[in-house]
């Protein structure tokens, strides 16, 4: 019960955008020649169906370019479609990583995220110290949740 109220809680967390109709255009223009921070927009309007028929395959494709670019929070959107297997094979592990990998650009969320998966052990061996590390980051942010599960478990 627990791990399916954090999943979405978490979900409901994603780094969105909103995006109008006549923005949506350009959005695919200029994630089309490449452009990182388009790409994860126009991913997270497939994970929202805003502007667009919600597809989660192509949230994937679209938050992949962007993360392969090295975009932070594409990579905090990857881990939460591992996470609850959105257009993906759910993997803990896959999860994981990519909130390892925003987390260390100082993604708050990612922070927060990886930190509950040191404490269960889902994705990464269970490891209290590196849950403490990563909840310690996420709350030094100014991360509420953060700053409880600090005060709760140590």
């Amino acid at each position: 019960m627990e791990k399916k109220f954090m999943v979405l809680i978490v979900f409901c967390m994603i780094i969105s955008v909103v995006i109008y109709a006549d923005d949506l255009q350009e959005i695919q223009r200029a994630a089309n020649r490449g452009d990182a921070e388009a790409q994860s927009n126009l991913g997270i309007c497939y994970i929202t169906g805003d502007g667009v028929k919600q597809d989660y395959t192509q949230a994937v494709y679209w938050l992949r370019k962007a993360a392969d670019q090295g975009y932070a929070n594409s990579e905090y959107n990857l881990g939460l479609c591992y996470m609850n297997g959105y257009g993906v094979d759910q993997s803990w592990e896959r999860a994981a990583s990519f909130f390892k990998k925003a987390a260390e650009k100082g993604i708050v969320q990612a922070q927060r995220n990886l930190a509950t998966l040191y404490m269960s052990g889902d994705g990464v061996p269970k490891d209290l110290k590196q849950a403490e590390y990563w909840y310690r980051k996420a709350a030094d942010q100014g991360d509420p949740r953060a700053a409880m599960a600090l005060q709760l478990y140590f």
